[in-house]
């Protein structure tokens, strides 16, 4: 998944299907290419439409505070992450961001 984002998920191979095991429990992804305008409540909405969002955290710089540009999402569920993956990665670029 990429908001034109670099999305790397907790556990791919049980997001993904390339592995038996499924990921019943939260699943964490990593979000790239956000522009450092956008905040959390521009950013929740675009992704609970593929579900429900336990979490989510917009990287910061420990010293200035200022956004990195990339976030931390937390679905409840794996199915809820692969549809996110399979809907936003490679396919969708937030306005100002360049393709991946």
């Amino acid at each position: 998944m990429m908001m034109s984002c670099a999305v790397a998920s907790q556990n791919l191979s049980s997001v993904s299907g390339n592995s038996t095991h499924t990921a019943s429990g939260p699943v964490k992804l990593f979000i790239g290419q956000i522009p450092r305008n956008y905040e959390e409540k521009e950013l929740r909405p675009l992704f609970q439409i593929y579900g429900p969002v336990q979490d989510l955290k917009i990287l910061k710089d420990q010293f200035t505070g200022f956004h990195k540009g990339c976030c931390f999402l937390t679905y409840c569920d794996a199915n809820s992450a692969k549809r996110a993956e399979l809907e936003l990665h490679d396919r969708h670029v937030l306005p100002g961001m360049a393709r991946p």
